[in-house]
Formats: structure tokens, sequence, C-alpha cells
């Protein structure tokens, strides 16, 4: 019925978690785990092999997002296809049932992708962050398809695209007779929002299975953020011709609010003025790292 799949690389002792989560999942149908890794060398693949696990191993150099994730569902047999990374930890045993089940109500689903929470020790922006974007998501119909707003649909309206092929790998699922028609993109990054794009383009619909919950969270230090920020920045212009910050200006303004934004939040629920400055640093790295695309290369 349902195959679960997760990408592994040096995952630790959350990888074992994760794994031993997956495989306490309670579905009225049988499932199975596979487990494909990229040359871990931090004792990982040993304590899972020692489990009895179903594991590929790739040369790190053929790992990519979208065809490690390809490979996943042709090695494996479910009707539904389930991914996860390997820091995504499910919050309880109904995780996978969820996820399919919201496929298997609707047809028309192409794929599904759950609910983050932050892990409990996450910062309070990153808490108070993921609350935020899910419970944004929750607002609209849990499927999406380009019928749902015809109209914004047809003049390419920049907000309603964005919450049309947002979608997120950590927690996912996918329905193995569309992914025949339809296979991850193999990029260096983002296959999951531009397969998400391409399958509402096709006349399929998204899901969102709210109740397909994971921890999974990051407190990324300014240097990482401004490196994904770079990256985010050259991949929304590449894919679906966003430009996430204009110039100097743009910048001065936007952290401005932002920061005006954060010193309230930290106020009102008493947060650290440690955490404060922490943010307001990161606030600036990630605006930095959007202006320093060239976007004319």
């Amino acid at each position: 019925k349902a195959s679960v799949v997760i990408p592994t690389l040096n995952g630790g002792e959350l990888l074992l978690k994760v794994v031993d989560a997956v495989l306490a999942q309670q579905a009225p149908w049988p499932f199975e785990l596979l487990i494909i890794d990229s040359g871990s060398t931090d004792g990982s693949l040993a304590q899972l092999q020692a489990k009895s696990l179903r594991i590929h191993s790739i040369p790190k150099s053929e790992f990519s997002h979208g065809g490690t994730r390809n490979l996943g569902v042709e090695l494996t047999t479910g009707e539904y296809v389930a991914f996860l990374t390997q820091d995504a930890l499910p919050a309880d045993q109904s995780w996978l049932f969820n996820l399919v089940s919201i496929l298997e109500h609707e047809p028309k689903a192409a794929g599904a992708f759950g609910r983050h929470l932050a892990y409990p020790e996450a910062s309070p922006f990153v808490q108070r962050d993921l609350e935020g974007h899910f419970n944004n998501l929750a607002k609209y119909p849990l499927y999406l398809d380009k019928e749902t707003d015809a109209e914004r649909f047809s003049t390419g309206e920049a907000a309603w695209r964005q919450v049309l092929h947002f979608y997120s790998d950590n927690n996912s699922c996918l329905r193995r007779s569309v992914w025949q028609q339809i296979p991850y993109p193999v990029i260096e990054y983002g296959e999951d929002q531009v397969w998400a794009d391409l399958i509402i383009k096709a006349g399929y619909k998204k899901a969102y299975a709210i109740n397909a919950v994971v921890y999974h969270s990051h407190d990324y230090d300014v240097r990482e953020t401004f490196e994904r920020s770079q990256i985010e920045a050259k991949f929304f212009y590449r894919h679906f011709n966003y430009v996430l910050l204009a110039g100097q200006t743009a910048y001065g303004k936007t952290l401005q609010a932002l920061n005006q934004q954060d010193r309230r939040y930290a106020e009102l629920h008493g947060v650290s003025e440690e955490d404060l400055q922490a943010q307001l640093a990161l606030n600036a790295a990630r605006l930095k790292g959007y202006l320093a695309v060239d976007f004319s290369a």
C-alpha cells in the first residue's frame, strides 16, 4: 500500500529516532521502509544495518534531491510513496496513515505535504515562524488546484502561485501513478516546489495533510542563513522568476520592518535580549543573502 523513503547522510542519533518512529507507525495496511544512504561515515549506517532494515547505498557524488527521490520510488512498490528527511521526526503513530489517507480520499490529488512543528529547543522566533507559516496554509482549502481560484491562476499572481507550489519533501507523500507521468525534476534545490508547480499545471490537486505532523526545524547561524538565502534567491528567480529583494532601498525598508516586528514580539512574549539580538542579526544576513545574487548572470 505505502512506502516510506528516507535519504540519509550522517544522520546521527536523530536519524535513529526517526527510523524508530517510522517503524512504530500504526496503519490498517502494510508499508515498507527504504533508506538511501549516500556515504555516511558517522556510524549511523552500521546502527541501521543492525536493525535489519532495507538500505540502498549510493556514492555521495550521485546524490541529488530529485534524482535520489526518483530512485526511491523506483526501488519501492507502494501505491503511495512518503518521504522524510533524516531530521524530520514523526510526531505520533498516525503520521503515515494521515498522509496516505488524504490522497486516498481525493483521486485527483497527486501529492500531499504535512505540517511541521519546531523542536522544543528551537529559538522562539523559529517556533513563531513555523507555526505562523503552517497556520496560514490552513486558511486555504486542504486540496488546491488551478481551478481553486482560476482567475488568480490565469493572471499568474505571485502570492497565489507561491501558495499553489509550496510543498515540502521533509514530510510528503506522492501518488505513484502520477509520478510515473511527472517524476521529480533533477535539480540542485527545490525539487519539491518545482514538482508541485508541474502537477498543478497538469491539472492535479495538491493536498495539505494537516494531521500528518513532524518535528522539523533548524536554528541556522548568520553564515548559514546568508548562504541559504542566496540559494533560495537563485532558485526562485530561476524557476519562478521571483526577485525576493530588489535593491538597497528595499533592503533598508524590509530590515526595519522585520526588526520592529521582532522587537515587538520579544517584548510581548518575554524573549531574552540575547535571543532578540541573534534574530536581528539573522534578519540582516537573510536579506543580504537575497541581495548578493547577480540576476543578470
